[in-house]
Parts: C-alpha cells; structure tokens; sequence
C-alpha cells in the first residue's frame, strides 16, 4: 500500500499564469517563453529585465509572488576572482601609474622650472 500527499502542488507543477501577476507580466514572460516557476526561478533579475515590455515594476511584482510561493530568482554571478600574481601585477602597475611624473609639454616650460628649482628665481 502506498500513500499520496494530498495538498498543495509541488511548485515545480505550478505555471506561472497561477501567480497573481498583473496581465502586462503574464504576457512578457510568455512571450519569453517562460511558462513554469521553475523556469522562472532560473532567471536572473537583470536577464529578466532585458525582456521586452517587462520593466522595474513588474519584476517588483514577480519577486513578491515567488516570495509568497517560498521562491526566488537566480543570483546573480559572482564577479571573476584574480589569482595573487594578477592581483600583484595589478598592483604593481598602479604603484608605477603613481610614481609617473608627467611632463610638461612645452619643453621651455620644463628647462624655466629646472633653472628655477636650481639657481631660484629665474
């Protein structure tokens, strides 16, 4: 003998017209071909922005109601890691950038200040 659960459907069989979105959402989504919750959770917040006619307040409207359903979307990537020796060449370069000493353009400017550092006044 085997028993069932009875109740709620597991939400990976729920479609995403069962969320209470608004009509303009339902559509953006369905024309992304998004039609599960599931689906939809795989999606990341700025993926789902690049959706057309699907902007801050509907994707306001989808966070809250995959909350209430005890889900969320995607996170977003984590940024590159470097490795110790690029983060020492990185390093290295921005120490060489600050030490640079810029030059004037004018070359007479640069011997007046040289005189001028040298003897004093000019």
């Amino acid at each position: 003998m085997s028993l069932t659960r009875v109740g709620k459907p597991s939400l990976a069989a729920i479609v995403v017209t069962d969320l209470d979105l608004s009509t303009r959402a339902h559509n953006s989504l369905a024309g992304a071909g998004i039609t599960m919750v599931d689906d939809l959770c795989t999606w990341r917040a700025e993926d789902l922005l690049d959706i057309s006619y699907l902007g801050t307040g509907q994707l306001a409207e989808i966070e809250r109601e995959l909350a209430r359903a005890g889900r969320s979307l995607a996170l977003p990537a984590p940024p590159p890691l470097i490795s110790a020796r690029q983060a020492g060449q990185r390093a290295r370069r921005q120490r060489e950038r600050a030490m640079r000493v810029r030059e004037p353009k004018d070359p007479g400017t640069a011997i007046a200040a040289w005189l001028k550092a040298r003897h004093g006044a000019a």
